[in-house]
C-alpha cells in the first residue's frame, strides 16, 4: 500500500511485519548509529512492536521508505507532534540500508514529505534536530531549504564528548516559492 510515490521510492504506513527484517538490524547497529540515538541500548521484537504501537497513537505521520527498484524497505520517515493550532511539526528520517546511501532517496522522500506537510496538510513549519557533526544530513537539510535557527549546546553526549544539535525550521512559503 503507497501513501506518497516518487521515481525512486515509495513512501508507505511502517507495518508490524517491517519490525522483525532489516529494520531491527539497522535500528540495532553500533555501525548504523554515528549520528543518532537508536542503538544506545538494544531493541527487541517486543521493545520495537511496543516503540511501532507508541508511534501509531501519536499525532503525526511515520512512513516507510521503500526502494522502487528492489522492493526494500530501506528507511523511516516522519512528521511527529503535529500541532494543529500552530501548524507545525517536527521531522525526522533514517535511511538504515547503507546500500541506500548515497542514491538521492532520502532527498527525494524528504520532499515527497514536506510537499504533503505544506501542500495537503497545511502546515506552516517544519523543524528538526541535527548532530552538529552530521555533515551530510546538514547538507541535504539545506538543500531541502531548511534554515538553522540555533543549537542547543552540548546537548548530546558522543564518545565521552558532548556535541551540539542544530536546529533547523522550513517556513511553508519558503519551501513552496523553492519550487
Amino acid at each position: 500500500m503507497s501513501f506518497l510515490m516518487g521515481e525512486k521510492v515509495v513512501l508507505r504506513p511502517v507495518t508490524k511485519s517491517d519490525l522483525g527484517g532489516s529494520y531491527a538490524e539497522w535500528i540495532n547497529s553500533q555501525d548504523n548509529d554515528t549520528f543518532t540515538e537508536h542503538a544506545q541500548f538494544p531493541h527487541s521484537r517486543e521493545a520495537l512492536e511496543a516503540y511501532y504501537d507508541s508511534k501509531n497513537a501519536t499525532n503525526g505521520i511515520w512512513l516507510a521508505i521503500v526502494d522502487k527498484l528492489s522492493g526494500k524497505h530501506v528507511g523511516n520517515i516522519e512528521l511527529s507532534g503535529i500541532d494543529w493550532v500552530h501548524r507545525k511539526g517536527h521531522y525526522a528520517i533514517i535511511l538504515g540500508d547503507p546500500d541506500a546511501q548515497g542514491k538521492g532517496l532520502a532527498k527525494e522522500a524528504s520532499l515527497l514529505l514536506l510537499n504533503h506537510a505544506f501542500r495537503k496538510l497545511n502546515l506552516n513549519r517544519i523543524e528538526l534536530g541535527v548532530h552538529e557533526d552530521n555533515e551530510g544530513a546538514i547538507a541535504l537539510y539545506r538543500r531541502l531549504g531548511f534554515v538553522e535557527e540555533g543549537r542547543l549546546r552540548k546537548a548530546l553526549l558522543r564518545n565521552g564528548v558532548y556535541r551540539d544539535i542544530v536546529v533547523m525550521g522550513l517556513l511553508a512559503d519558503d519551501f513552496i516559492s523553492a519550487g
